[in-house]
């Protein structure tokens, strides 16, 4: 959890950073980690894990800054692309940008990767979206059933049967 929050702090401080310098805001946002350099160099270190800047991108997400969740979770993909969890993250971020053709490319990779029943229900989740999205609620349904099979009370699948069912 420590580490999330540090990389939540790490890209506050990397945007105040690299954003317009004149901006007064800014200037004092950034000057306020400058008072607390321990704290920077934990933030650094933290900025070097594949799971930070996973954790990181998330957070983007979260925050529907959808361009910099793109930058930074290709960074995290450059980083290990075996990892199904970038590939599928990035999916999500295009599916936002309504990207879907590449959203699907991406989702299909994180498909290849996945090991893990929860890494498997991650996946068919996205592929029921994008398929939902093109149209095809066949193909969509069809994922969804299969997600459903190994966790059938999975809230994020539960959520997209019913948006299904509308």
């Amino acid at each position: 959890m420590k580490k999330i929050a540090l990389a939540t702090l790490l890209g506050l401080a990397t945007f105040a950073q690299s954003a317009d310098a004149d901006h007064k805001h800014n200037k004092e946002f950034y000057k306020s980690f400058n008072n607390v350099p321990s704290l920077v160099q934990e933030l650094k270190g933290c900025q070097e894990t594949y799971m930070g800047i996973v954790k990181l991108g998330e957070m983007y997400y979260k925050d529907n800054n959808y361009g910099l969740a793109i930058s930074v979770t290709q960074k995290a993909i450059n980083m290990d692309s075996a990892n199904y969890l970038g590939w599928h993250n990035l999916s999500a971020c295009y599916i936002k940008i309504k990207e879907i053709p590449d959203a699907l490319k991406t989702e299909i990779k994180a498909l290849t990767l996945a090991k893990t029943s929860e890494d498997f229900v991650h996946v068919y989740g996205g592929l029921a979206v994008i398929y939902s999205k093109l149209g095809d609620f066949e193909r969509a349904r069809e994922f969804l059933n299969k997600g459903l099979n190994i966790d059938y009370n999975n809230s994020n699948l539960l959520l997209i049967q019913s948006k299904l069912q509308q």
